[in-house]
């Protein structure tokens, strides 16, 4: 049979265990010959801090280090020593303390995993509950703002009143019938296509971009659609190298003699006429300045 925890004084007993320490001895400082060694250590080590040893001493140097290395071993070694001797009481006590909370650790993580299934619970029920505002708060806005667009996860804390998700959700409708309402004033041909930018971003700043970009994509294929003038195209015209040979290719290009005044005065007719050209800057600039003086228009296209 489960015990029921408000009839027990065990909770009491739990709460009034505390971890006690008997008052520790004040360490003493670990005492020794400190200042012998030091005094040594400086008068012995004098020779060597300007010391150079040759090829012929090398034999020496070695003696030396090897001195100096044992020396330095043997110092850190009794470090090591006492280090592990202080250490001795107080792994006792670590593993000690180690066992005590796994005691503990062991219930409470079973009270944690029925506490999480609590409120999993309490959650599941406030989902439910915003179910239910959002069904009698969203209005004719239920298939275009879906639920999920306006969730907000802190809706689900005990905390969050039912009474302030009431509202965020009453003002994300008046945020769209506001905004809706400035779309259909617009009386835009596109009005299907920007309310559709409007519902999937809830952004009228962004529904607005999309009405320029397809005013501007209309106007675009308009211009594309108009009737071209009539265009003679020259694949290649080559070796253009003086005034004289510009006038050769234009004359080629549009089977009109271009360089009779008298004829070009006559006729009437205006003509566009895209071509090509490969020639050298200098040609290009000839080209160009002999069209100037003619009163030829032209142009990249």
């Amino acid at each position: 049979m489960e015990k029921n925890l408000e009839t027990t004084n065990q909770p009491q007993v739990i709460n009034s265990l505390r971890l006690v320490i008997s008052p520790l001895q004040k360490m003493e400082a670990i005492k020794f010959n400190y200042k012998e060694l030091k005094s040594g250590l400086t008068a012995s080590l004098q020779k060597y801090q300007k010391l150079v040893y040759t090829d012929d001493n090398i034999k020496e140097a070695k003696d030396d280090r090897a001195t100096l290395n044992a020396l330095k071993k043997s110092l850190n070694d009794e470090k090591i020593k006492i280090k592990k001797e202080f250490e001795v009481p107080y792994k006792d006590f670590e593993d000690k303390i180690k066992e005590l909370i796994e005691l503990v650790d062991k219930p409470a993580s079973e009270i944690d995993k029925q506490v999480k299934i609590f409120e999993e619970k309490e959650k599941a029920k406030k989902r439910e509950t915003i179910n239910t505002i959002y069904s009698e708060n969203i209005g004719s806005y239920a298939e275009l703002i879906p639920l999920e667009k306006l969730y907000d996860p802190r809706w689900e804390n005990k905390t969050y009143k039912e009474t302030d998700i009431t509202k965020e959700i009453q003002d994300v409708v008046k945020k769209a019938d506001n905004e809706i309402k400035v779309i259909e004033d617009l009386k835009s041909e596109f009005e299907f296509q920007i309310k559709d930018t409007y519902f999937r971003t809830l952004d009228l700043g962004q529904a607005l971009i999309e009405k320029q970009r397809l005013e501007k994509q209309k106007e675009l294929q308009e211009q594309l659609a108009k009737p071209k003038q009539t265009e003679v195209t020259v694949d290649k015209v080559e070796n253009v190298v003086n005034n004289d040979d510009a006038i050769d290719a234009m004359r080629y290009a549009t089977g009109i003699d271009i360089s009779n005044e008298e004829s070009s005065q006559v006729e009437e007719k205006i003509i566009s006429i895209a071509f090509k050209v490969e020639c050298t800057p200098t040609q290009l600039t000839a080209l160009g300045e002999y069209m100037k003086a003619n009163g030829i228009k032209y142009g990249r296209i």
